[in-house]
């Protein structure tokens, strides 16, 4: 049997083979523990992109970072300092 991810992708192999997996009952310890994984998993997929506008929200109220621009503007710095009681009033 086949698996199908997102309906955008092929389809994949069974990864996971536990024999009786498929007649396995509600209480079977593996059919329960897949469960609850899948479910985990399925919350923090939910919850991802809430978390990524958190995260976004937050860089964007940080300052600018710096850029290539204000580096050139740094190393003129020590010219600067040499310089400036040369410079004109």
């Amino acid at each position: 049997m086949d698996v199908v991810n997102s309906g955008h992708e092929e389809p994949q192999p069974r990864l996971l083979t536990y024999p009786g997996a498929e007649t396995a009952g509600p209480d079977d310890p593996f059919t329960t523990g897949l469960r609850e994984s899948y479910n985990r998993l399925e919350s923090e997929r939910k919850a991802a992109p809430a978390d990524l506008a958190v995260v976004d929200a937050a860089d964007a109220a940080e300052p600018a970072r710096p850029t290539a621009e204000d580096a050139n503007l740094l190393d003129g710095l020590p010219y600067l300092t040499l310089n400036l009681v040369n410079a004109p009033e």
